[in-house]
């Protein structure tokens, strides 16, 4: 098979989801934190995705995988694309790891066709912050400064990215990453985030059911999502 995702009843199928969707042209939530990914444009990205495992372009195991197993099947030859986070570039070309190694490079993630998008893809980064309640909250922004700081962040970036956009330019950084930082700065512009709701456990959760419900079959990818909406304007 082409392609294998991680489509696995998970966190790691909304991720996928995620970057699906905005390719389309789609988004999770409006202004008001309504659930939008049922509108024409959430539904074209899920037909999409249960499309490709009709037509053999996806692994019918991606349905079982998180980002571990499409590793191992990318690892394997058993897959000419696999979509993942930034650590499976230097796995996969592992001679010590991967049966591919050598071989593989990172890409601009693709969008739909006419959406007139270029790309799309999803962050998963995460983030510090400082509680309301604490009782040091000068001495831990402090930190936050100093953590955050071009400093501390070019030291620890060897393997990892900054989270200063500056640095993507420094030529210390991009020649100890020379794949990876370049690769970065290009696909920034187009990353989305999950939605940011104060009920996200509880959306991913019932999201996660349509999407598999949709990928084995057992709804259409229209009353699917239409049913994890109205689903979740209930908890809303």
């Amino acid at each position: 098979y082409p392609t294998i995702w991680c489509w696995q009843q998970a966190e790691s199928a909304i991720c996928d989801f995620a970057l699906i969707l905005a390719g389309f042209g789609g988004k999770f939530v409006d202004e008001d934190m309504n659930p939008v990914f049922n509108d024409a444009n959430g539904v074209e990205a899920l037909t999409w995705m249960v499309d490709t495992m009709k037509k053999g372009l996806s692994n019918p195991a991606s349905i079982v995988s998180d980002e571990m197993e499409v590793l191992n099947t990318f690892n394997q030859g058993a897959a000419a694309f696999a979509i993942n986070w930034l650590f499976m570039n230097d796995v996969a070309n592992d001679p010590a790891e991967s049966q591919v190694a050598g071989h593989c490079k990172m890409a601009l993630m693709p969008a739909g066709s006419g959406k007139g998008i270029g790309s799309a893809t999803v962050d998963g980064s995460m983030a510090y912050g400082v509680s309301a309640f604490s009782e040091n909250k000068d001495a831990a922004w402090d930190y936050l400064q100093y953590f955050c700081g071009k400093g501390v962040q070019k030291r620890y970036s060897a393997r990892q990215l900054p989270t200063r956009k500056s640095l993507l330019a420094d030529p210390e950084l991009i020649a100890a990453q020379p794949v990876t930082v370049p690769m970065f700065k290009e696909q920034y512009p187009y990353v989305v985030a999950r939605p940011v709701v104060p009920y996200y456990a509880e959306f991913s959760k019932i999201l996660q059911v349509a999407l598999q419900d949709a990928l084995t079959g057992k709804k259409s990818p229209k009353k699917a999502l239409d049913d994890a909406a109205k689903e979740i304007k209930g908890i809303h």
